[in-house]
């Protein structure tokens, strides 16, 4: 994705790309795809797609199984890069309030 945004500046397009590169049936697709899937359902309302992000990827059977892992990480990047709509100050601002690995999060979409 980083260096398919130095080609294209449309967001969908660049996780089209990265989505491309990885296996259709790995976990990591999935992510991107239940990201997309909420922002599409809550475009405005990025509190709405980070409780769900929550609910869907920290959890299993009660037990807390990704508190700062790629997993997470993952699905706060994608939902800081699409809540961002192309504005790299509101997607970093995005990244910062999903929490959890605000940092690293904000770097690697910053990045992208």
């Amino acid at each position: 994705m980083v260096s398919t945004a130095f080609l294209k500046n449309d967001i969908n397009s660049i996780i089209d790309d990265g989505l491309a590169a990885i296996d259709p049936a790995s976990e990591l697709h999935n992510i991107v795809k239940e990201v997309r899937r909420v922002y599409k359902t809550y475009p405005a309302d990025w509190r709405k797609a980070r409780q769900l992000m929550k609910e869907k990827f920290t959890r299993s059977n009660n037990d807390i199984i990704d508190k700062n892992g790629y997993v997470l990480s993952t699905a706060c990047i994608i939902g800081a890069l699409l809540y961002g709509e192309g504005d790299y100050s509101e997607m970093i601002k995005m990244a910062f309030n999903m929490g959890w690995n605000a940092d690293c999060n904000a770097a690697t979409a910053g990045t992208i």
